[in-house]
């Protein structure tokens, strides 16, 4: 949907996963791996606002939710989670080069038992954050 200076859109995807996940202790002694394939619905929204005809700011964020009862019907419960999200500030120097400064968080999460795991009761619960800050410069 666009409007005067400001754009945005909304969206969806579908992902096939093929989750390999390995455990190994720090002496070497023990070792889990769990492998699984599954579909994964991502729902994408993206943005953009003019300041005026030189400056910008934009977002760009996708995600997912997914449980066992509620995406795929596996026999285990699980619940999982990804974010990837955005926030653009941009500068047009010239009609052919940009900057901008960008901030970006990525994070997730898994938490569920498997009964297809070499571990003693099969459990896991994962979380991931990460932001990255970035200055860099686009042609046109």
């Amino acid at each position: 949907m666009r409007k005067g200076n400001s754009y945005l859109a909304l969206g969806l995807s579908l992902q096939l996963r093929n989750a390999d996940i390995y455990f190994e202790s720090l002496d070497g002694t023990k070792f889990v791996d769990n492998k699984n394939v599954g579909p994964v619905p991502i729902i994408k929204v993206k943005g953009a606002y003019w300041l005026n005809e030189k400056v910008y700011l934009a977002t760009d964020i996708d995600g997912f939710y997914a449980s066992s009862s509620f995406i795929n019907g596996a026999d285990f419960d699980f619940e999982g989670s990804v974010l990837d999200a955005s926030l653009r500030a941009g500068l047009l120097l010239t009609d052919y080069l940009e900057t901008y400064f960008n901030v970006r968080f990525i994070g997730g999460t898994a938490k569920g038992t498997s009964e297809n795991s070499d571990s003693p009761d099969g459990f896991t619960d994962n979380k991931l954050a990460t932001i990255n800050f970035s200055i860099g410069f686009q042609l046109k």
